[in-house]
Order: structure tokens, then C-alpha cells, then sequence
């Protein structure tokens, strides 16, 4: 559920740090833009969207919103600001594929106020990972041909005897969409895109590699308005509201900020508040958590989350050219956290060769808690270097699930007669949460279990570089390309067997391209 985030850019002479919004989007860009941001931050919709936005966060928000940024051309009162941007995401080992185009429109109403929508499209497709873990000899997975579905009473007291519980959170919610195509179940929202493919009946992982669904296919359309203007001399409001519709997920939310200039408007204090209600109709139902995995066993009907997040920013002008700012981000979500498509396999502790031998019975469904809190502190430094600009911030993150993480990121624009070019780098590293484990060793488990890769330990390097040129007045275009590289830190010296020492994280590289054109009318 990640989609693009609008934020304001760097103009030649720095006038003010943006501000960012409390949106679903936004809340999950501060936690985000630095930290693979649903790694554990980033781990986690660290849906199959998040994944992508954290593999490609800082990309389009720094495509989108660059009219005026080499001083090219600005909004007066009545016009129209036009961002538009593609973005095209591959992976390697033919993983993940995404085509993302962008369109944002905000229009000067005069006297500092503004209006602001957004809308995004993704379509996604390619193969994604499980949490099954390889084996010496080929695996092959089969889906129940028809669920058994049980009822309300029998799925609280299948959860209380489990002692667990299936929830996960957005910003490292691993809730996603990663099957694929297909038909909503009975009691799913019906499918208003009917886009996507995915793999059906029965598929095989070859010898030695990690469990994956080979293909799938999905799309996402975002939407998203927003409204700022001031109270008076001093104050000032904004108000959002946002839509998201994946194949299987339907996410909307409300954002109100509120900023106040003092010291003659050389800092500002703005806190912000966001209530996000997404909506899971996995297809085939919602698996029952910690059962077996092609058991066919699911509940009826969809399941539900809240988040509800509170911000409280600071920015402070230092001098004409060294602008500071700082937030401190407070979170939490209820609900159904689990990602419905991920398992973990339970093998022999000695030889690590799965406990049946048989990967449709020795793996079962994840398991996650119910709730989830989350705290960042996220600070930021910009700097007017003549006509440079330089751009450092950091990230610390840590939430209940016992994931912590840290994100460094730099950006310099050199502006020359005519274009700029503006090199980016990110560096993030999380710890993993308390119930992941890339296998476990014994039957029957109880509490919560995920072997979901967004929620391991592992770090991520981010390089990007842009090249933008003004096409008369007030017009931009731009070209930008990125590589990402995800790196697990799961120890597999001590894992039983043939495991040893073997591949339990797949690592991950991929290379983005995004293309934007910017006008005023």
C-alpha cells in the first residue's frame, strides 16, 4: 500500500522545509523516507506496495513538484501546478515488476491557500516469495480446491487455543496483494479493477531455492486531495482525505495539521493527527493463522485494521542558507496485520529437511499480534551552498513488534546554466521482530510466527541520480534512475542440517527509472 508521496522540493534559494502532511502516505514517508520505510519501518503494506515504495522511496517525491525548482517558473494566484511522472521498477531473479504512473494537480487560490489531488496507478507482476524455505529436492505446492470455512464461534476458540493472533501494520505491514489476480470470494469486496494474474492449482519450486509464487499479477489505483490555508498572520491548516484500492485491500483515511509561525516566523510548530480504516478480502478467504497450509481452513468474511498516527513537527530557519527541522512521529494500529500468502515451514532439527517431507503439510500459515505501536524521530538539515543544495536527514525507528531501524540519507543538487543533476543516497538497517524466524524446528506452535523476509534483519542501499532541464517557461522535465540492494543479516551458522549456512534470505536488487513533466497554466 505504498503509493507515491507529494512532497514540496528544493528550490535554488531555500525559503522553507516542506512540511510534511500527516497522510496515510505521508506518516508512512516520514517513517519511511528514511527508513525502507515498511523495512520496518520498512518491513512492512510493506504490502507488496510498500516493498516497492521503500525499494524506490525519495524517487518520485523528488520527481514530482520540481517546476520552479531551478527557478524555472512559480504558481501565482488562479494557476495551475501539473506534475506528472512515470515509473518503471524491475527486480532481479525475475521478481517484481512495476509500472506506476503519476498525476498531481494543485492550484494557487491566493492568499496562501491551496488545492491539491493526486492520482496514482500500479500494476505489479512477476514472483514473490513465501517464507518457505528451499530444500535439497524440488518442492510442490498445492492450493485446496475448495476452503472450509468455519465459523465465528470456532475461530475464537481455534485462536484461544492457538494463543495467537493474525495482525501486522502497514508500515510494516506485510499485508499484500502478492497472489495476484483471481476472483473475490463470497464474502470479499467486489473488484472493481479486474486486473491481475496469478498462479493457480499447483506450482514448483526447483531444487535449492526458496519458495516463491512464480507469477502474479496486481494493480493499485491511489487517490488523494488536500486543502491548506491559513487561520490568519500566523497560522495555518490543512486539511486531506485519501482512497486506495488494491485487488484484495481497500484503504481510506482522514489528516488534519495545524501550523504556528512564531519568533518572527523564523520557526514553526505544527502538530497533525491521521485515522487510517483499510478493509483485507484475501482471495479465497482468510486463512485461519498457525493452520496448515493448504489446509483449506479459512474465516468468513473480510477482516479489518485501524491506524491511527499523531505528529508533532519543529522547523527552524538558523540563518539565510541553513534551514533545521525535526519531527517526532507516535502510532498505532488494531487489527487483522497478517499477510494472508506468507508461511513458515517447520523442519526436522537435525537434518532440516522439512518435519513430513512434504511442503503442503509442513508449512503453515503466519501469525502476528493484533496491535502494533510505532515511534520515529526524524531530523533534517538543508543547506544553500550558492546555487547547491544540500540535504542530510536521519531516522531512528522502533515499534512493539521489537523492530528497530536507522536510516541516513544525503542528497546534493548541482544547478548549472540550463539543468541540474542531483545524486541521492540512503542507507537503512533494521532488526528483525520478535516472532520471525526463518523456520521453525517443532509442532504444535502457539503465539505468533512469521518467517516474512520485511520482517528479518537485514540492511538496504539506495543510490539515485537525477538530471532535470526547464523547457521554457514554466515547464520541466526530468529523468531519474535508481539502484536498490537489500542485504539480510539472518546468521544461518547454527541452522539444523541441510540449511546450514544456506540461503534463508533472498537477497534483493533492482533498478527504477522515473520520468516527470512539470508545467504551470
Amino acid at each position: 500500500m505504498v503509493g507515491v508521496v507529494l512532497v514540496e522540493v528544493v528550490v535554488a534559494v531555500i525559503k522553507s522545509i516542506p512540511r510534511r502532511k500527516v497522510t496515510r502516505n505521508a506518516v508512512r514517508k516520514v517513517t519511511r523516507k528514511a527508513a525502507d520505510q515498511r523495512g520496518a519501518s520498512a518491513a512492512t503494506h510493506t504490502s507488496i506496495y510498500s516493498a516497492l515504495a521503500l525499494a524506490t522511496s525519495g524517487l518520485l517525491a523528488g520527481s514530482i513538484g520540481c517546476v520552479g525548482v531551478a527557478g524555472t517558473a512559480h504558481a501565482a494566484k488562479g494557476d495551475w501546478l501539473l506534475d506528472t511522472a512515470v515509473l518503471y521498477y524491475q527486480e532481479n531473479n525475475s521478481r517484481l515488476k512495476a509500472i506506476e504512473p503519476v498525476l498531481s494537480l494543485k492550484r494557487d487560490l491566493g492568499d496562501d491557500s491551496f488545492l491539491g489531488f493526486n492520482l496514482s496507478y500500479t500494476t505489479l507482476s512477476g514472483a514473490s516469495p513465501t517464507g518457505a524455505v528451499a530444500q535439497p529436492t524440488a518442492q510442490t505446492f498445492t492450493t485446496a480446491s475448495s476452503r472450509s470455512t468455519i465459523s465465528s464461534a470456532q475461530s475464537v476458540a481455534t485462536a484461544a487455543t492457538t494463543a495467537m493472533s493474525r495482525k501486522a501494520d502497514k508500515e510494516t505491514d506485510t499485508k499484500t496483494a502478492a497472489s495476484g489476480g483471481g476472483e473475490d470470494g463470497e464474502d470479499g469486496i467486489k473488484n472493481p479493477l479486474a486486473c491481475g494474474q496469478s498462479s493457480s492449482g499447483a506450482y514448483t519450486t526447483q531444487a535449492n531455492q526458496l519458495a516463491g509464487i512464480p507469477r502474479f499479477g496486481d494493480c493499485r489505483i491511489a487517490l488523494s486531495t488536500s486543502y491548506n490555508t491559513p487561520l490568519n498572520e500566523t497560522q495555518k491548516i490543512q486539511l486531506g482525505a485519501a482512497y486506495s484500492r488494491e485487488n484484495d485491500y481497500l484503504s481510506t483515511s482522514l489528516n488534519l495539521t495545524f501550523s504556528q509561525d512564531i519568533n518572527q516566523k523564523l520557526t514553526t510548530l505544527s502538530v497533525g493527527g491521521n485515522y487510517e480504516y483499510d478493509v483485507s478480502s484475501p482471495y479465497g478467504g482468510t486463512p485461519v493463522p498457525l493452520s496448515v497450509y493448504n489446509s483449506g481452513r479459512v474465516t468468513p468474511g473480510n477482516t479489518t485494521k485501524h491506524v491511527t498516527d499523531i505528529l508533532f513537527g519543529l522547523a527552524q530557519v538558523i540563518n539565510a542558507k541553513w534551514l533545521v527541522q525535526a519531527n517526532l512521529s507516535v502510532g498505532q494500529s488494531r487489527g487483522d496485520h497478517n499477510d494472508p500468502y506468507k508461511v513458515f515451514s517447520v523442519v526436522n532439527p537435525a537434518t532440516g529437511l522439512l518435519f513430513s517431507g512434504d511442503p503442503n503439510t509442513s508449512n503453515y500459515v503466519e501469525a502476528r499480534p493484533q496491535t502494533r505501536q510505532r515511534n520515529s524521530i526524524f531530523t533534517q538539515s538543508k543547506w544553500s551552498v550558492g546555487r547547491d543544495v544540500l540535504d542530510l536527514s536521519y531516522r531512528y525507528y522502533k515499534d512493539s513488534w521489537e523492530i528497530q531501524a536507522h536510516t541516513i540519507e544525503a542528497q546534493y543538487r548541482f544547478v548549472f546554466d540550463g539543468f541540474y543533476l542531483q545524486p541521492q543516497y540512503r542507507w537503512y538497517r533494521q532488526t528483525g521482530a520478535s516472532f520471525y524466524a526463518p523456520y521453525r524446528t517443532s509442532v504444535p506452535i502457539s503465539g505468533y510466527a512469521s518467517a516474512d523476509y520485511r520482517l528479518a534483519p537485514f540492511h538496504t542501499q539506495t543510490m539515485s541520480v537525477k538530471w532535470g532541464v526547464p523547457l521554457g517557461l514554466n515547464r520541466e522535465f526530468g529523468i531519474q534512475v535508481g539502484q536498490y540492494a537489500q542485504i539480510g543479516d539472518v546468521d544461518t551458522s547454527q541452522a539444523p542440517g541441510y540449511l546450514q549456512n544456506r540461503t534463508l534470505f533472498q537477497d534483493l536488487k533492482s533498478i527504477s527509472l522515473v520520468l516527470n513533466y512539470s508545467l504551470v497554466f
